[in-house]
């Protein structure tokens, strides 16, 4: 069984999910987990723009699974990708999100040093197209909106601010059947080019 399976959902990626896979390729040159430890299942919700050449490109350079989410919705998308697992941890990030280069290799060892946690999350920060005004961020609630936060916390926290462009369950956790709701998030008539770009 593979270690750990990294869950993207994507609708319209084309302008964003290449950073991201070449950040996600760089991470690859510098970890120790081999192509053999880990996939990348991207869950294609409908795009009609170039998003699937994008993801063709990356064929072989990454493990990557691309598969068909053909109802539309995040979370739809992200339960159609949970049929495909076949780790012991599956961890979450989005297509617009540049990851560190130890990324996955900190969520793997965090849950390896908490045995008994089954959630795991980590820092999400922003990069403004443009700068914010710092008025409008004092009363706006960037991390639910954003999914955004910099405080950097090293035990257990609150369950509302693990975000889904880093966040990492146990396997266990879905084959005891939960799963996203399907009732809320992101769905083609909502989704729009984002205005940030996040690093996890």
């Amino acid at each position: 069984m593979l270690i750990i399976n990294l869950i993207i959902a994507t609708y319209n990626g084309e302008k964003r999910i290449r950073k991201t896979l070449e950040s996600l390729f760089e991470m690859q040159e510098h970890m120790s987990l081999s192509q053999n430890d880990w996939t990348i299942i991207i869950s294609n919700n409908n795009s009609n723009d170039g998003t699937l050449q994008i993801l063709n490109q990356f064929i072989g350079r990454l493990p990557i699974k691309v598969i068909d989410a053909p109802i539309p919705g995040k979370s739809m998308a992200l339960n159609e990708a949970l049929k495909y697992i076949d780790s012991l941890l599956v961890a979450f990030t989005d297509d617009d999100v540049n990851v560190s280069r130890d990324w996955l290799l900190k969520l793997i060892e965090c849950a390896n040093q908490n045995p008994d946690y089954d959630v795991f999350g980590g820092r999400i920060s922003g990069r403004w197209e443009k700068e914010l005004d710092q008025d409008l961020l004092s009363w706006f609630p960037i991390g639910s909106t954003y999914a955004l936060h910099a405080e950097k916390i090293e035990n257990k926290f609150a369950p509302d601010i693990i975000w889904g462009p880093n966040m990492m369950f146990r396997r266990k956790i879905f084959d005891l059947g939960y799963k996203f709701n399907e009732l809320i998030g992101p769905s083609p008539d909502k989704w729009s080019t984002p205005i940030i770009e996040s690093r996890v």
